[in-house]
């Protein structure tokens, strides 16, 4: 009986880690902290009136964050890292375990997005439209006013919401989305600008 017993406990204890190695994985809490800061930014947190000194603490929704001139900085968001570049405003809007939503007013912003789940959303929102990241890779978002929106994927795939409907955009491709409507049109990506060389460097 005892032999009967401990084989069984054995094939018990292989068996649990085949299961545990079967299961999807959970994505893993997420928390939204400034990893880099360079020259001046500003904070201002949610339900604030006014700017504060940059925080101790995650970024939590309905906190805002801007760039000056000459200065850069870097978010870790868990599987993403998003960067913006000089006079750039964003805005944590939603942000969970499967959700992340930023709101980028103006400027330039790059996400390079290691891993995604399959019940996971990442979009970036920006005046007039609302980009929705659709597997790992490099993105690129340019507003330019309240009426332009440049949006580049260097590695992966996205949907853009245009007129007419969603617009898939994939590796190589860049769209200008203008008007309120969003008007779009298809574009070749540009040269590496500056903030592009600054980007790899962080990456390296």
């Amino acid at each position: 009986f005892a032999m009967i017993l401990r084989r069984a406990l054995l094939v018990l204890a292989l068996a649990a880690p085949a299961l545990a190695w079967g299961q999807t994985p959970e994505p893993a809490e997420r928390i939204a902290r400034l990893s880099y800061v360079e020259g001046r930014v500003e904070f201002q947190a949610a339900d604030e009136p006014v700017s504060s000194a940059l925080p101790d603490r995650p970024l939590v929704p309905g906190d805002r964050i801007s760039t000056e001139r000459d200065s850069r900085l870097e978010l870790a968001l868990g599987t993403a890292t998003l960067r913006l570049d000089q006079y750039s405003e964003l805005t944590i809007v939603d942000l969970d375990e499967t959700t992340v939503r930023v709101e980028l007013a103006n400027g330039s912003a790059t996400v390079n997005l290691t891993e995604l789940y399959e019940d996971e959303t990442f979009e970036i929102v920006t005046p007039n439209t609302t980009i929705t990241l659709d597997e790992p890779g490099e993105y690129r978002t340019d507003v330019y006013g309240e009426h332009t929106t440049a949006f580049t994927v260097r590695q992966g795939g996205a949907s853009v919401d245009a007129e007419g409907g969603l617009l898939r955009v994939a590796t190589g491709q860049r769209v200008v989305l203008d008007g309120r409507d969003a008007e779009a049109s298809l574009e070749s990506p540009r040269s590496a600008d500056a903030f592009d060389d600054w980007v790899l460097e962080r990456e390296l």
